[in-house]
């Protein structure tokens, strides 16, 4: 697979485009979270920051509802830090809320009570890495002593086949997990990462998922997607294709030792089309191409 240079502002950008310019997905995420049934996307504004005034950075999708300050973040890594970053945020978003900096800074000094409406904070976590289906994360944990303010992070897997309840009641969340999954499984094939991206719009479009966005705006995916793929992914996405080369290969590799199970592999690897050749085999597997071909014309 392709080498692609990590691109921090295009990774979490699927997320964000099918959370954060499509309403109606935002409206259903939160009635999926909160019990809820509202249809009516007029009363959902979005308040997603496009440059926090004080970090540096941008948050992924935010919007004002039913009283709520919601913010919902994307995770293709566990990051901890997930609170301290919250507490930046909310800042940010709260200052926009009460009319930017100086006005905000004026109306905090007023002797009446300010009503704000109440932080939600949601991690959305799909990465490769096997994490809990549902974990909190407090800004507490990070204390040196005892302090006084919390800010909790609800971190929840969105990878397929966890918090089902959750994407039964979320259409828009469970296609965004199935079509990276689509994406993921197309790369442990052995597909480039153009080709993956290709053959998952094309099956999830058949299939109806993501249908309007993939439609309307798939030119955009597929730029973001090709942007935003990591080297992190995708190395960890390489050894995850060499695992399952490897279980399918080497059940007998006790009896032959790990050379000829390497080979064996390779074999493995061509016969489920997950390599174009014995060469990019050899090299997903670290063999080396003259040691197979001796392999190969020994075992003819």
């Amino acid at each position: 697979m392709t080498n692609v240079k990590l691109n921090r502002e295009d990774k979490d950008a699927l997320f964000k485009l099918v959370f954060g310019d499509y309403p109606e997905n935002a409206l259903s995420l939160y009635n999926a979270i909160n019990g809820t049934d509202y249809t009516d996307c007029d009363d959902l504004k979005i308040t997603t920051l496009r440059d926090s005034l004080y970090i540096g950075v941008k948050n992924d999708v935010s919007f004002l509802f039913n009283h709520d300050m919601n913010l919902y973040e994307h995770q293709s890594t566990y990051c901890p830090n997930m609170p301290l970053r919250g507490l930046g945020y909310f800042a940010d978003l709260y200052m926009a809320h009460l009319g930017g900096e100086a006005e905000s800074y004026i109306r905090m000094y007023d002797s009446k009570l300010i009503s704000i409406p109440a932080p939600k904070y949601y991690i959305f976590y799909n990465g490769i890495t096997n994490e809990p289906e549902k974990l909190d994360l407090r800004l507490s944990d990070a204390y040196e002593g005892d302090g006084d303010i919390e800010i909790t992070a609800h971190m929840l897997n969105v990878n397929a086949g966890n918090n089902t309840e959750l994407m039964g009641n979320c259409k828009p969340l469970s296609d965004y997990s199935v079509f990276v999954d689509r994406v993921r499984e197309y790369l442990k094939q052995g597909l480039s990462k153009e080709e993956a991206i290709e053959k998952a719009i094309d099956s999830c479009i058949e299939d109806g998922i993501l249908e309007k966005i993939l439609r309307e705006e798939r030119a955009k995916v597929e730029n973001l997607l090709i942007r935003g793929l990591t080297e992190e992914e995708q190395q960890m996405l390489k050894e995850l294709q060499i695992k399952d080369a490897r279980e399918e290969g080497i059940e007998k590799g006790v009896e032959i030792g790990a050379a000829e199970a390497n080979m064996e592999a390779v074999e493995k690897m061509i016969e489920k089309g997950r390599a174009k050749d014995a060469e990019d085999a050899c090299e997903v597997l670290g063999v080396s191409m003259e040691d197979y071909l001796k392999w190969k014309a020994a075992k003819a």
